[in-house]
Parts: structure tokens; C-alpha cells; sequence
């Protein structure tokens, strides 16, 4: 899902919500590099998937 993403590589991921420490373990290794810590929780996340779907769908 990472490569899917950020096909270009160039972007930090991050893990967010309970599960996300948890789960650090098993990302793959080559993206452990690029995991941050999450500057917000994931609802400005979740809003701003929400605006560019609605942008793809042309309901924007």
C-alpha cells in the first residue's frame, strides 16, 4: 500500500491510531526508514481523503 501511495518514495510514512506502534514491527524493511511518528491523529488524515474523493468524483 506504501509503493501504491507514494510511488515516488519521496514522502515520510506514518503509522496512525492504536494499532500503529503495534504494527511498526511488521512494515517491510525497506520503508522502515521513511516511519515518523504522526503530527496529528487521524481524523485530518481521514478529511482530507474525504475532500480529494469527493474532488475525483466531481463533486468538488
Amino acid at each position: 500500500m506504501i509503493a501504491a501511495l507514494d510511488p515516488s518514495a519521496s514522502l515520510p510514512v506514518a503509522l496512525c491510531g492504536g494499532l500503529g506502534a503495534p504494527l511498526r514491527e511488521y512494515v517491510p524493511q525497506a520503508y522502515q526508514p521513511r516511519l515518523r511518528e504522526s503530527l496529528a491523529d487521524a481524523h485530518g488524515a481521514l478529511q482530507l481523503a474525504q475532500r480529494e474523493a469527493a474532488r475525483l468524483a466531481g463533486d468538488a
